[in-house]
């Protein structure tokens, strides 16, 4: 992982940080991205790697309809917003929001969004993560430090405190291109969110003290486990809310 003067990595279902300055970024399958990589990396490319994961991440959960009712229960690409954030330093972080804005501009060019809607998701999705990695990046550098208290802020701040924000913004999106309750929309996008950070994060950042363990093939498996549970989940409520929907239509008519 490139120096960021703070760094945050996951492991074993925690928190934790390698050094105050240094964190790796891994593979699916335990590999390290070496710090040399990143650091080479040009704002065009990083625009493009981060781009090119929030759309493949995206379209992963809204093939199924429309991106107002699929997004919601849960978003992974919110997990690699963040991820980009703490990779990068904060003076390359201009190409990280273009690259978060990418799914906006194929969202409206296939015509799957309102402007208005576009617009604001693009504005949620680039606060919610930059206060998340804000907080983070500011902890590790305190007088506060401990992995343990690195953990809380982590759940606290990136899995449930940014994600309000972020739904509060992107619920107005909603309300205004989809005429839904911002209230019915709030909620689920907070909730989505968490758990895009919940999974993908930890799927790509891990804390080392010392030598650098690959994944095991249990492990991997685990994680996969977990990410086709949360799709399964989101997916199975997304259509009991439709058929809801259908049989009140249904019974008014």
């Amino acid at each position: 992982m490139a120096e960021t003067g703070a760094s945050l990595a996951v492991a074993h279902g925690g928190v934790a940080v390698q050094s105050r300055r240094l964190a790796q970024v891994m593979t699916p399958r335990g590999g390290v991205v070496s710090e040399a990589r990143i650091a080479s990396m040009s704002g065009a490319m990083i625009t493009a790697c981060v781009g090119t994961a929030c759309v493949l991440l995206g379209l992963s959960v809204i093939w199924r309809g429309d991106a107002s009712e699929t997004a919601a229960g849960f978003w992974p690409p919110a997990g690699a917003s963040l991820l980009a954030m703490l990779v990068f330093p904060i003076r390359r972080w201009g190409w990280v929001v273009a690259g978060i804005g990418v799914p906006t501009v194929v969202g409206l060019t296939l015509g799957l969004m309102p402007l208005s809607s576009g617009l604001l998701w693009a504005v949620a999705n680039t606060i919610e993560p930059a206060v998340a990695a804000l907080v983070l990046l500011g902890f590790i550098s305190s007088r506060w430090f401990t992995r343990g208290r690195l953990l809380l802020l982590f759940l606290v701040v990136a899995v449930v405190v940014a994600p309000i924000v972020g739904g509060a913004i992107g619920g107005l999106g909603t309300v205004i291109g989809y005429g839904d309750r911002w209230i019915d929309v709030w909620l689920p996008w907070a909730v989505g969110d968490g758990l895009g950070v919940l999974v993908v994060v930890p799927l790509f950042m891990k804390y080392t003290a010392g030598a650098v363990k690959r994944r095991t093939s249990g492990e991997l498996g685990a994680l996969v486990v977990l990410v086709a549970i949360a799709t399964a989940l989101r997916s199975s409520t997304s259509e009991r809310t439709a058929q809801r929907c259908f049989r009140t239509s249904s019974s008014s008519c």
